[in-house]
C-alpha cells in the first residue's frame, strides 16, 4: 500500500512539472502571437511572467527585447538582448537584433560588430548580410555594402530585399544603369511591388528618361494608391515636362496623404509661382517650417553674407597691397566696401544703371531663372530596409 501511495505522489509530481512546462510554452506562444499582431505591450507582460518563473530562458529575453524594439525602446531592447546573449553566448538571432537596435541609435560601428558576430554563428543568413550592408552604407562604405548584398544574393538569388538594397547602393554610387538592372529583376520576381517601380522611376529620371519614369510612377500608384512619395515624384516628372497643372494635382494628393512632406509643399510652391497662382508664398513658408533646408530666405541671406565676406576680404587685401595710393583711391576703396555690404537688390539696381530696358529685363529674367534653378525640389528615394525582426520556427522551451 505504501509503495502505491509513493508511486502516486511521484506521478503527481511529474504531472505538475509537465503542466508547468506546458504553461511556460503557452505563455511564450501567446507572447509571440501578440508580437505578430502588434500588441507589443501585451507581449511584454507575458514574457515578464515567463522570466519571473524561468529567469534562465534566453528566448524570453529575446522576445521581450523584440517587443521593446518594436516600441522603439532600443536601449531597453539592448538590455534584453544582452541578457539573452549572457545566457546563450552562441545566439545569432540575439546578436543580429542587437545590431539592429544599435543601428537605430545610429551606432553603426557597434551594429557592424554584432552582425559580424552573428555571421560567425550563422554564415548563411542572408538577412544578416543585408543588415550589415545597410550599416556600411550608412557609414558611406558603398563598396562594402554592395559586397554584403552580393553575398546575400549568392545565398538567395531571388531575394528582393537584397536586390532593392543593392540598387539603392548603386544609385548612391552613380551606377544608375546597374541599379535599373537590379530593379528589373525585382519586378520580374514581384511584379506588383510598388517600391520597386518607385525606385526605378527615380533612376530613370536621373537618366532623363522622363517618359519611362512617368510610367513607373503610374505603376507604383496603381499598386499602392496611398504612397505619397509616388505622387510627389510623378509630379516632379510632370513639373520637368512643364505640365504644371498636372504636377500641382499630384502635389495636392501627396500633401493630403502626408501633410508633413516638406518637399511636396516646396515643389507645389514652385509650380504655383510659375503659373502665378496664389498661395505659393504660403507653401514656401510651410516647407521652411517643416524642414529648414527649404528656407529660401535663410539660403539667400547666407549666400549674400558669404559674398559680402569675400568682397570685404578682397578689399582688405587691396588696401594692404596699395597702402601707398592716393587719398582718392582710398576713398574709392571705402566706397567699394560700402557697396559690398549693401543688399543684393541694391547691388542689382546699381549694376542695372546705364542698361537699356531690354537688357535690364533680360538680366532680371536670368536672375529669376537662376532662382528657380536653386529651388529644385528634392526627390524622395525609398530605401528598402530589410532590417525587420526575423521570424523563428516555433519550438518548445526545454526545462
Amino acid at each position: 500500500m505504501k509503495k502505491i501511495i509513493t508511486l502516486f505522489i511521484v506521478l503527481t509530481a511529474f504531472a505538475f512539472v509537465a503542466e508547468a512546462q506546458v504553461n511556460i510554452n503557452h505563455f511564450i506562444r501567446v507572447g509571440r502571437t501578440r508580437i505578430a499582431i502588434g500588441n507589443y505591450t501585451g507581449a511584454i507582460e507575458y514574457f515578464n511572467i515567463v522570466i519571473e518563473f524561468k529567469p534562465y530562458l534566453p528566448e524570453a529575453y529575446l522576445y521581450r527585447g523584440i517587443a521593446k524594439h518594436s516600441l522603439e525602446d532600443y536601449r531597453g531592447a539592448i538590455d534584453d538582448y544582452n541578457k539573452a546573449i549572457e545566457i546563450k553566448p552562441f545566439y545569432p538571432m540575439a546578436y543580429n537584433n542587437r545590431g539592429m537596435a544599435y543601428h537605430n541609435l545610429r551606432r553603426y560601428e557597434k551594429a557592424i560588430e554584432d552582425y559580424n558576430r552573428a555571421l560567425e554563428f550563422d554564415p548563411d543568413d542572408e538577412t544578416i548580410y543585408n543588415n550589415r550592408g545597410i550599416a556600411k552604407l550608412a557609414l558611406k562604405n558603398i563598396d562594402g555594402a554592395i559586397e554584403d548584398y552580393n553575398r546575400a544574393l549568392e545565398i538567395n538569388p531571388k531575394s528582393t530585399h537584397s536586390l532593392m538594397a543593392r540598387s539603392n547602393a548603386k544609385i548612391v554610387s552613380g551606377d544608375i544603369k546597374g541599379a535599373i538592372k537590379d530593379l528589373n529583376e525585382v519586378i520580374i520576381i514581384r511584379p506588383h511591388y510598388a517600391e520597386a517601380y518607385l525606385n526605378r522611376g527615380l533612376a530613370r529620371f536621373e537618366l532623363e528618361d522622363y517618359a519611362s519614369a512617368l510610367r513607373d510612377y503610374d505603376q507604383a500608384i496603381k499598386f499602392d494608391p496611398q504612397n505619397a512619395l509616388a505622387y510627389n515624384n510623378r509630379a516632379i516628372v510632370k513639373h520637368k515636362l512643364e505640365d504644371y497643372e498636372g504636377a500641382i494635382m499630384d502635389y495636392d494628393i501627396a500633401i493630403q496623404l502626408n501633410p508633413g512632406m516638406a518637399s511636396a509643399y516646396f515643389n507645389r510652391a514652385m509650380a504655383r509661382e510659375i503659373l502665378n497662382r496664389p498661395g505659393y508664398e504660403n507653401d514656401y513658408r510651410i516647407a521652411a517650417q517643416l524642414n529648414p533646408q527649404f528656407d529660401l530666405n535663410s539660403r539667400r541671406i547666407d549666400s549674400e553674407q558669404l559674398a559680402q565676406q569675400q568682397q570685404q576680404q578682397q578689399q582688405q587685401q587691396q588696401q594692404k597691397n596699395q597702402s601707398g595710393n592716393s587719398q582718392q583711391q582710398a576713398t574709392n576703396n571705402q566706397q567699394n566696401q560700402k557697396t559690398a555690404t549693401n543688399q543684393a537688390t541694391a547691388q542689382n539696381t546699381t549694376e542695372n544703371k546705364g542698361l537699356s530696358e531690354e537688357e535690364r529685363a533680360a538680366r532680371e529674367e536670368k536672375e529669376r531663372a537662376e532662382e528657380r534653378r536653386r529651388r529644385n525640389a528634392l526627390r524622395n528615394l525609398v530605401v528598402e530596409d530589410s532590417r525587420e525582426i526575423p521570424k523563428e520556427q516555433e519550438e518548445n522551451v526545454e526545462e
